[in-house]
């Protein structure tokens, strides 16, 4: 069973992969697989969600940002341009 985190992930930017596509961006590949997100000793506090425990239901905090940037985004196509 999918995470409710991880489908509204694929929500927010399949449409911004397809709203690139649709403004004459040129997908350079015909896969786009964003790195996995490190949670270390070092970061792991930004990540944390207070007061939770071992079943607490729910997304990890941070960013939309933290999974796929529009930099790291612009890589996957010919002509990246700012989509805002």
């Amino acid at each position: 069973m999918a995470a409710v985190a991880t489908i509204a992930y694929w929500e927010e930017n399949m449409g911004d992969i397809l709203m690139r596509t649709l403004t004459g961006q040129k997908s350079a590949t015909n896969m786009i697989v964003n790195p996995a997100l490190l949670i270390d000793a070092d970061n792991v506090t930004e990540y944390t969600t207070p007061g939770a425990d071992l079943k607490s239901p729910g997304q990890v905090a941070g960013g939309a940002d933290d999974l796929m940037s529009d930099e790291l985004m612009d890589q996957f196509f010919l002509d990246p341009a700012p989509m805002k």
